[in-house]
């Protein structure tokens, strides 16, 4: 048989003793620093605009698509403020018109909010879904006797606020209108609505809180009545957050809380600030005040 030719194979000798040296483990790597989500800025500066104003409360507050009802009311002082607690006992939103006609950005809105149910204060809007208060052609007082029975009927109350200062009204209303949206209680306009309140219906006010400097003589002619006086429009807005921590609406200010902080949410505005816009505030869901508590609240809304 023939030879086979051996292949010489070189064999390395491996020290079973020696240790094998480690593999070299890599520098950790520094994290880069996440960067702090900025604050969102606590004030929203609204537009001068009752309509655009309204809309962009509701854009701030609520989500798309989140709500099934709205609530539009007559940009007018005592119309919005009649309107507040509607749109409060509704959990809605509370959107501004000038007129009968509806502005894009509300139709817009209403679209955004994916709202199916139209209730209506002070206008006449061709709308199948609308659901009117009362009459379009009606004053305020008339209307606010007409939201009374249904903020009543959705909310069970048997109390109400009423503006009875006949001079002032209009700049009251933004203050009145942001308690009485907190509290669910109906506005009434002018004492004679406040009786009517008071008197009439099955659902008839047991307490009516009276507002202006007419209301301790107002208040003699309503059963119920219990005024709430104030020498000027920034006492009374101090007097409505005063009653609203007293009932636990608001944290006490003596507390560590502002006046708003119960809710987180705050309206200021200034004397000057037109009536109209003064009511709109009523919507932010928190009282309306003519300065910033300390501390301030999470949200503030306000006019430039």
């Amino acid at each position: 048989m023939p030879a086979v030719d051996e292949v010489a194979v070189d064999h390395v000798a491996v020290d079973p003793v020696a240790p094998v040296p480690p593999e070299p483990v890599p520098e950790p790597v520094a994290d880069e620093p996440i960067a702090d989500e900025p604050e969102s800025e606590p004030t929203l500066v609204l537009p001068a605009d009752a309509s655009a104003a309204s809309v962009a409360i509701s854009r701030d507050r609520f989500e798309a698509g989140t709500k099934a009802t709205v609530v539009l009311a007559r940009a007018d002082a005592l119309i919005l403020a009649v309107a507040a607690p509607v749109a409060a006992v509704l959990d809605a939103p509370l959107l501004a018109m000038a007129t009968d006609d509806m502005p894009q950005a509300v139709t817009d809105e209403v679209a955004r909010l994916g709202a199916q149910r139209v209730v209506t204060v002070g206008l006449s809007i061709p709308l199948p879904s609308a659901e009117p208060i009362g009459s379009p052609d009606d004053d305020a007082a008339t209307l606010s006797v007409a939201a009374a029975a249904f903020v009543r009927a959705a909310a069970g109350t048997v109390r109400a606020f009423a503006i009875a200062d006949t001079d002032a009204a209009r700049t009251l209303a933004g203050p009145v209108a942001a308690a009485a949206a907190l509290r669910r209680f109906p506005v009434m306009i002018g004492a004679d609505a406040a009786r009517t309140g008071a008197t009439d219906g099955e659902r008839r006010a047991a307490v009516t809180y009276l507002v202006g400097t007419d209301a301790i003589a107002a208040s003699r002619s309503v059963p119920g009545g219990f005024p709430l006086p104030a020498p000027t429009v920034e006492a009374t807005a101090d007097r409505l957050a005063q009653l609203l921590r007293a009932d636990g609406v608001l944290q006490n200010a003596d507390a560590g809380a502002g006046a708003g902080a119960a809710t987180g949410v705050v309206g200021v505005a200034s004397t000057s600030t037109d009536p109209v816009l003064l009511a709109t505030l009523a919507a932010c869901g928190g009282p309306v005040l003519f300065a910033v508590p300390d501390p301030a609240p999470a949200r503030i809304y306000t006019f430039t």
